[in-house]
């Protein structure tokens, strides 16, 4: 029987960043991860939008150079539009006024793999392991399992769920999800144009937004949202047609502003969604990251939304006296569950409000978007807000 005061199932980005920023507590931490994980870069590449405040807080970890030091894609500039409309929303690092980006797009196993790493140096890490069972009462949680084909049992105060939008142990404590299908799927890709200039762009259609980001050997990463009809047709394209596609559904300032697209990765889709835990926490057990709320990348929000539940975490487990003694009191996780309340559901309601306004089609709603994206760029108040957004210093992280 081997004892650890946490336990954290899940070693994606955002379970081991919270193993990392519980370990330099002092904390006793173990990260499961159910497979032995790849680096490989293999198209379609896993791109992540990181915002500053992400950025800030990996530095924070002591990480962030590491990460860096593979080639990450800076984010200086984003432009919001509506193809074919006269508004557009420009956001731009220089008007931060602290002289940093508004955020790093970086492949998911650039991310991943100097954080196993360091949990690995820290004897912080077991992998592959195969959960069997698990108990959680007054007393402590308690995991049997199979490690490299031995029978172990895990026990510790605190079970964290960091393991993804299907999450097994968010199941296993009977955690119900509320949501919807948005009967959207993303197509990814990357792509090869005349101009990089650190660029993201968004076009807003009525059936998805068309995400351009940056990333960091010149290329861009694509995400575009379409119906499951459209998605098959353009997975069966050939490269030109499918870039001659994709560049008539881009405005003409996009366009002149890449220039020629002159090349694209293969192709994949993933089905978008909203899904939300009904409650956060459960006795002795948390969820983090998209086992607690997956929602539609409009934004880039949601490894930026699964850090800030690792904050927020790991802020309770450090200051709360009474997790000093006990990680898993039910009064520690209430007050992380209240913690995140607020902000998982604005960034839902402004993810999903922003995708709705955008849905509706006819003359007068065009026009009230592009007045309020007109509205948005001339006040440099209500800009500076969204700026603020995109970079997560509005959520003060």
């Amino acid at each position: 029987m081997r004892q650890h005061a946490i336990i954290i199932v899940g070693a994606g980005a955002v379970g081991s960043a919270l193993a990392l920023d519980l370990l330099q507590q002092g904390r006793v931490v173990v990260v499961l991860e159910a497979r032995q994980p790849d680096y490989t870069v293999r198209p379609p590449e896993r791109e992540i939008a990181l915002s500053a405040g992400s950025v800030g807080y990996l530095q924070r970890l002591g990480i962030w150079s590491a990460i860096a030091e593979t080639g990450v894609g800076e984010i200086r500039h984003i432009r919001v539009l509506e193809p074919g409309g006269a508004g557009t929303v420009a956001l731009d690092s220089d008007a931060t006024g602290q002289g940093t980006s508004l955020g790093a797009v970086v492949e998911m196993g650039q991310l991943l793999q100097p954080m196993h790493q360091a949990l690995q140096a820290q004897g912080a890490w077991l992998a592959p392991v195969d959960l069997r069972k698990m108990e959680r009462d007054a007393d402590g949680v308690r995991l049997d399992c199979v490690v490299d084909g031995q029978a172990q049992r895990l026990c510790g105060q605190l079970l964290v769920a960091a393991d993804g939008t299907n999450s097994a142990m968010r199941r296993m404590a009977a955690i119900s999800t509320w949501g919807w299908d948005h009967n959207r799927f993303g197509l990814v890709a990357s792509l090869v144009a005349d101009h990089h200039q650190h660029s993201a762009y968004e076009c807003f259609h009525r059936e998805g937004p068309l995400a351009l980001l940056p990333i960091g050997d010149g290329r861009f990463s694509m995400v575009w949202a379409v119906t499951p009809q459209r998605a098959s047709r353009l997975l069966s394209l050939g490269d030109d047609v499918f870039i001659a596609e994709l560049e008539a559904a881009l405005d003409p300032v996009v366009r002149q502003q890449l220039g020629a697209i002159r090349a694209t990765s293969p192709r994949g889709a993933f089905a978008l969604e909203l899904r939300i835990a009904r409650s956060f926490i459960s006795t002795r057990m948390a969820l983090v990251g998209n086992a607690a709320h997956t929602m539609h990348p409009v934004a880039g929000q949601g490894m930026n939304l699964g850090l800030r539940d690792v904050m927020a975490l790991a802020r309770v487990l450090g200051e709360n006296p009474v997790a000093a003694e006990d990680a898993g009191d039910s009064i520690v996780l209430e007050q992380y569950a209240d913690a995140r309340r607020l902000d998982v559901a604005m960034t839902a309601g402004f993810t999903e409000g922003v995708l709705a306004s955008f849905a509706v089609g006819g003359v007068l709603p065009s026009l009230t978007r592009q007045a309020g994206l007109r509205l948005m760029q001339r006040y440099g108040g209500l800009r500076g807000l969204l700026t603020d957004y995109a970079s997560g210093r509005a959520q003060g992280v």
